[in-house]
């Protein structure tokens, strides 16, 4: 069955990228990561006439990403995979406290936890809408376990920090499936071209503008009649006709801490022939290709 790689590829996809674009290039055959969440399964909707079912592997659930390296974070404390839950005792744990003075600065939230209110009552699509709290600092805990660093990182706030990915897919001439990625100018990356969705927004909302300021950045690039059409045919692409919900839930990020952590609503559009063909990517905002 061709959509089985597909599948295991598009969440390998989802949750190792996270950051980064290019035009309608992947392989499904291999990934190099796979994810699952703590639920039995994952049930996963392409297609309106297409239904599949990933079951999860329990011992795939210890992030990694996270406890690795990251541009501008000083190096972590070392948690290796049986110390990562938070149910292990781990009495030698002196994790790097990092909160990025330049995201604080930009940040509607304290560095103080003690002047945040309310953090447990924060939306959260973990732990069945949870937020477990530490007793002794009072911080959320990362609903997946120890990162090796506490405080905020380069994130804004305190707890889950919601961002939107839009998978856009299209058929190429001989039948494969392509997806839009961009790099990233940060780390290199190919990443999906998400982001933080804004104050406001619906997940939706915020996948579409993403995909716009990171995949469809004109400028003067193209002819205004040229931007008419393009704008049209990201009209037809955006239709709620056309979407289909992929996944809600953590991401093992590399800007991911002990007390803040990136949670994403990813959405499927696929391309019709027509805006296949003529839809035109062009990198923008914080890609450096697509």
């Amino acid at each position: 069955s061709t959509w089985g790689p597909f599948l295991i590829g598009l969440l390998s996809l989802l949750m190792l990228l996270r950051q980064s674009t290019r035009l309608f290039a992947f392989s499904y055959r291999k990934p190099s990561v796979s994810y699952s969440r703590p639920s039995s399964l994952i049930t996963i909707r392409l297609f309106p006439s297409q239904q599949r079912r990933v079951m999860s592997c329990p011992e795939s659930n210890t992030h990694s990403k996270c406890r690795g390296s990251y541009p501008g974070y000083p190096a972590r404390f070392a948690v290796s995979d049986q110390y990562v839950s938070w149910e292990k005792e781990f009495k030698e744990y002196q994790p790097t406290e990092f909160t990025d003075g330049r995201s604080q600065s930009r940040s509607p939230e304290p560095s103080d936890i003690s002047k945040v209110l309310d953090i447990s009552q924060r939306f959260t699509y973990e732990n069945n809408g949870h937020i477990v709290i530490d007793p002794l600092s009072h911080r959320p805990l990362n609903p997946y376990g120890r990162t090796g660093m506490t405080g905020r990182g380069r994130l804004y706030f305190w707890g889950p920090n919601h961002a939107a990915d839009p998978i856009v897919t299209r058929f190429s001439t001989d039948g494969r499936i392509e997806v839009v990625l961009i790099s990233r100018r940060d780390t290199g990356n190919w990443a999906l071209p998400g982001g933080m969705i804004d104050k406001g927004e619906s997940g939706e909302q915020a996948a579409q503008r993403e995909f716009m300021e990171e995949a469809c950045s004109y400028g003067g690039s193209i002819s205004q009649d040229d931007q008419k059409l393009q704008q049209q045919l990201l009209q037809e692409l955006f239709a709620d006709s056309n979407k289909s919900l992929i996944y809600t839930g953590y991401v093992d990020d590399p800007r991911n801490t002990d007390n803040a952590w990136i949670e994403t609503f990813a959405v499927h559009y696929h391309c019709s022939k027509g805006i296949g063909e003529k839809l035109k990517i062009v990198a923008g905002d914080d890609a450096s290709k697509v």
